[in-house]
């Protein structure tokens, strides 16, 4: 059986579409074959995915002395990227701004704004004669 909702094939002593939620008792029952949802035609652009993934880098010769960079999307802490290692952030499918704080000796921040389109990585480099910090995006 099918839900008349949604298409979901239901067992047929379900109350209830375990996925849109809606009753099923008091809708007619559906054939065997009755489509599911109905699916994207093949001439219509997929719909982009809502979110993505994006991976950081960490590289430095001053890991004795810091324990990583802290890296913010949106304003928002996502992680601390360690050196020599790289942490996974889940980003929006839209422009974001991440903004990357190194607390050495001094206090360095870099920002790096990233385009939607943007699918790749970023590398941090932390430099122990100036004290910087830079993000390359790959």
């Amino acid at each position: 059986m099918f839900c008349p909702n949604c298409g979901t094939e239901v067992s047929a002593s379900a109350k209830f579409c375990p996925e849109c939620g809606k009753p099923l008792s008091s809708a007619p029952k559906a054939s065997a074959d009755a489509p599911k949802a109905a699916e994207p035609k093949a001439d219509e652009p997929a719909a982009a995915p809502a979110k993505r993934e994006i991976r950081i880098y960490g590289y430095t010769e001053w890991y004795l002395f810091t324990p990583g960079v802290d890296a913010y999307l949106n304003g928002r802490y996502v992680g601390k990227v360690p050196y020599n290692g790289f942490i996974l952030v889940e980003v929006p499918n839209e422009d974001v701004v991440f903004q990357f704080e190194w607390k050495a000796l001094i206090n360095r921040k870099c920002n790096c704004i990233l385009p939607k389109s943007f699918n790749g990585s970023i590398h941090l480099q932390t430099d122990r004669v100036s004290g910087g910090i830079s993000a390359h995006c790959y």
